[in-house]
Order: structure tokens, then C-alpha cells, then sequence
């Protein structure tokens, strides 16, 4: 009986040392982290998908106007067959302040970059619509706003006097104005355009009598360093 005690004594010892060894090793695993898996590179295209898309950029259609208008025939004539008027017209942009302001003081409106100094060339005086006194009261309104430097343009484009004394004062240059609008029409009998083609040929003839000077004129011959100083040494003697 002691034989067989001692025995299952030494079993059970044997068993336990069998269970701490597993639980010893279950803890080991547990403890050991899991490895991560290395990072998988993008594709070309998945790439591309993660860059900043730039933003698409929207196509504007030119300027219209908001409602066509007609150009109603003023009392006088279009300023388009007045020759110094046209001519100078002609020679501005669209977009500079002088037509703009043309247009909207004309027609009430700032018109478009295509057609604002063709409506302008068109105007031959305001042809009002409506309470006349107060379309005309208006028309002086806002001509009233211009710079005087504006009006001074105006006022040369149409062959207007800029005046002196009390006449070279704001309110006369705007009422001047005004008064040629209500019935545009000639006022000299200079041809401008002729004029400055005259100016601009004579320019160019000038231009080529200079060059032709300058192309017979002999070329100034250079003299020896030694023969140069020789002279000097008999001139001294």
C-alpha cells in the first residue's frame, strides 16, 4: 500500500509539473504580439485617385445684353456721318472710359464690349420716351457726374470749345455737351483725318531724307597710332 501511495504521489507531481509547463506556455503565446502584415504599395491608379483633383474650370459665355434695345433716329445726325467725330471715335476701345460713358449717358445703359461704339457711332440725339422733361432732366443728371477731364475729351471729340472764363467752368462744358446731344451735328470744316495723314507722310518723308543723308555721308578714316604722333612731333618743331 506505501508502494502504490508513493507512486500515485509521484503522478500527481508529475501531472502538475505537466500543467505548469502548458500554462507557462499558453502565457508565452499569449504574450508574444502578432506580427503585422507589411504595408501593401499603391497602384498607379490608386495613387492618382488620392492626389487633389484641380477644379474644373467653367466656361463664361461674352456679355449680352440683359434686353435688346432699338436705336431710335434722334433731330440730328448719327455720329457716324460726322467726319472729325467718326474719326476720333474710331481711333478709341470699347472698354475705354470715354465710350463707356458715351453709351450709358446716350442710351441709359453701359452696353456691351461687341456693339458699345457701334451704338455710339449710331446715336443721332436722345429720342425720348415717356415724360420728356423728366427724360431730359436725366440725360443732364448724368452727365453732370463726369470728371472734367472726361467732359474735356468729350468735348475735343465733338469739336467742341472747352471754353475760358465762366464758360470753362463744369456746369457749362456739361451743358455744351448736352446741347449737341439733344442735336448732334457738324461743327468744322477741318478734316481732322486728312490733316494727320498730311502730318504722317511728311513724318516719313523726313524720316527718309535723314537715313539717306546718312547712308551717303563717307566714313571718317581712321589714322595710325605712330603717323598720329610723328605730326604731333613736326607741328612742335
Amino acid at each position: 500500500q506505501e508502494q502504490q501511495q508513493q507512486q500515485q504521489q509521484q503522478g500527481e507531481q508529475e501531472q502538475e509539473r505537466k500543467d505548469e509547463g502548458q500554462g507557462s506556455a499558453g502565457k508565452a503565446k499569449r504574450k508574444t504580439p502578432a506580427k503585422k502584415a507589411p504595408p501593401v504599395p499603391l497602384t498607379a491608379a490608386a495613387a492618382r485617385e488620392k492626389r487633389e483633383r484641380k477644379p474644373a474650370e467653367v466656361y463664361k459665355p461674352p456679355e449680352k445684353e440683359a434686353h435688346e434695345f432699338i436705336i431710335h433716329q434722334g433731330k440730328g445726325m448719327k455720329l457716324a456721318d460726322i467726319p472729325n467725330a467718326h474719326h476720333r471715335l474710331q481711333k478709341l476701345k470699347p472698354d475705354e472710359d470715354l465710350v463707356k460713358h458715351l453709351h450709358q449717358a446716350m442710351y441709359n445703359r453701359p452696353g456691351t464690349a461687341t456693339k458699345r461704339k457701334r451704338d455710339v457711332l449710331q446715336f443721332s440725339g436722345y429720342a425720348f420716351e415717356g415724360d420728356e422733361g423728366k427724360e431730359k432732366e436725366r440725360a443732364h443728371e448724368r452727365l453732370n457726374k463726369w470728371s472734367v477731364n472726361l467732359l474735356n475729351e468729350a468735348l475735343d471729340v465733338f469739336d467742341l470749345p472747352r471754353g475760358t472764363g465762366d464758360e470753362a467752368k463744369k456746369e457749362s462744358k456739361v451743358q455744351r455737351l448736352f446741347d449737341f446731344l439733344m442735336k448732334p451735328k457738324k461743327l468744322s470744316e477741318k478734316d481732322v483725318a486728312a490733316q494727320e495723314s498730311k502730318k504722317k507722310e511728311a513724318a516719313k518723308r523726313k524720316r527718309e531724307r535723314e537715313s539717306a543723308k546718312k547712308a551717303k555721308k563717307p566714313a571718317a578714316k581712321k589714322t595710325p597710332k605712330g603717323k598720329a604722333a610723328g605730326k604731333k612731333k613736326e607741328e612742335e618743331e
